[in-house]
């Protein structure tokens, strides 16, 4: 089955990014557009990342109490670094395999900030 994509006409109505007087503030302070990288020996999924890669992005184009959204969450490194940083998280998995993994993972992310504070 042959599928068309259809490509809106944006010469009328841009995308409300495009629009005038709406632009996102560059992080402060900026960073680096390169980023040291932690290999995690992937442990929980084959393309885990380290928390320590993700936090900085976290830190950088959220605040306190914004919601962050993973689509591909995987072991969620993103749902922790979101936790850690007092970010809301909409996550999703396709692979039912991870959701436990992510369950227990989360959970023990809960008790140590629990027990820090």
């Amino acid at each position: 089955m042959l599928r068309e994509k259809v490509i809106p006409d944006t010469s009328t109505n841009p995308p409300l990014l495009w629009r005038k007087g709406i632009r996102r503030n560059p992080p402060i302070p900026p960073i680096s557009d390169i980023q040291p990288w932690e290999y995690t020996g992937n442990k929980l999924h084959p393309t885990e990342k380290a928390v320590s890669i993700i936090e900085p992005l976290i830190q950088s184009f959220s605040k306190s109490s914004d919601v962050v959204f993973d689509p591909f969450s995987g072991s969620r490194t993103t749902a922790v670094a979101a936790k850690l940083h007092q970010r809301h998280l909409i996550a999703m998995e396709l692979d039912a395999r991870y959701c436990e993994i992510d369950r227990k993972r989360l959970a023990s992310i809960d008790y140590k900030i629990r027990t820090s504070a």
